[in-house]
């Protein structure tokens, strides 16, 4: 072999290596993470552009931290599940060991930037203490069907860390951390509907969501008995408990809104437009998610765009407080979303997982 196939090989291998770590660290949603930080902080003050730096980076460590350990804490149920996923430590590309390392020198990393950083202890405290739900969720998410709310306190703590980095936790604070805690937890029971199929304990279960083939669903039919499509089953309870926490969240969002104007009369023409636009998105995309004829890549697909109009929303309601905040998180975390997709997974709305 010549010396430059060598070094091609080497190079592929390196891209390869890389590429695995980085869906292990489910890169592609860092800084969702960063848009919990930087709303905390704009309920209180304007967003800098070193501020969004700093906390932005913060942000992408920690969610590092908790991803990786999630990869880590679940690889031997990821192993044993029959679904198309790439979840690299459970396919033997990356060692569980080292991963476990790499999480916790993250965590230690983003205290670390945070303590050093210009702001106040009382952010790198809460910061530090997110740990414990998070922890908590990655440790018993398969076992513990009620586990979404370790994840959804997680998520309010960042929100509360962000406000303090700006000095103080005021009332909007309070708000957005329910809405970022409400938006997670649903985010997760969109996760466990993807993987309906398995045996983890979840809320989708607790509230009677299961799956049967489609004979049993529709019986005397002409459909073969070779058919290998699910029917999903849904409880009255599954859709109302989605759809009431979703009204909640949008009437907080429109609270929010409300508060930092003084009508919708002195809110710019293109605003309106945008925020309606997301409205209709938001909630289509949420009924399109609850598939009745199993299909793992569109139940994906669907919360992808759920999520994205989520966050373009949450954009939109801080932007009347700090305009130039309000569009680093609608555009900056949907735009490395898509582009972290594309590069490394399937399709910008598609990831692997």
């Amino acid at each position: 072999m010549s010396n430059v196939e060598s070094d091609t090989l080497n190079e592929f291998k390196l891209k390869y290596k890389l590429t695995k770590w980085l869906k292990t660290m489910r890169i592609q949603t860092a800084l969702v993470t960063s848009l919990a930080l930087w709303v905390g902080f704009i309920s209180v003050s304007s967003l800098t552009i070193r501020s969004a730096i700093v906390l932005g980076a913060i942000g992408i460590f920690f969610h590092i931290f908790g991803f990786t350990m999630n990869e880590v804490k679940d690889y031997k149920y990821d192993a044993s599940i029959n679904t198309d996923t790439d979840h690299p430590i459970a396919q033997g590309h990356v060692h569980a060991g080292i991963a476990r390392y790499v999480a916790w020198g993250m965590y230690i990393l983003a205290v670390v930037v945070s303590a050093i950083s210009p702001y106040p202890i009382e952010a790198t405290i809460v910061l530090g203490l997110a740990v414990v739900p998070g922890h908590m969720y990655n440790a018993f998410s398969k076992t513990q069907w009620w586990s979404n709310i370790y994840l959804s306190c997680w998520a309010m703590m960042m929100v509360l860390a962000g406000a303090l980095y700006a000095g103080s936790v005021n009332n909007i604070t309070l708000l957005l951390a329910t809405v970022i805690g409400i938006q997670i937890f649903v985010q997760v029971i969109e996760g466990d509907l993807k993987d309906i199929v398995g045996d983890e304990e979840s809320v989708c279960t607790k509230l009677g969501v299961g799956t049967t083939s489609v004979q049993s669903y529709f019986k005397n039919s002409n459909i073969s008995e070779t058919s290998s499509q699910m029917v999903v089953k849904y409880t009255k309870k599954f859709p109302a408990v989605i759809y009431g926490l979703k009204a909640i969240e949008l009437s907080i969002l429109g609270y929010i809104v409300m508060l930092n104007t003084t009508s919708l009369l002195s809110l710019s023409q293109w605003y309106l437009t945008l925020y309606f636009i997301a409205l209709i998105v938001f909630v289509s995309s949420m009924s399109m998610v609850m598939v009745y004829l199993y299909d793992r890549d569109r139940i994906k697909k669907m919360s992808s765009l759920h999520e994205t109009s989520s966050i373009i929303l949450i954009g939109l309601t801080v932007y009347p407080m700090n305009p130039h905040g309000g569009i680093l998180v609608a555009v900056a975390p949907v735009a490395w979303y898509i582009i972290s997709n594309t590069l490394l997974h399937s399709s910008p709305l598609n990831p692997d997982i």
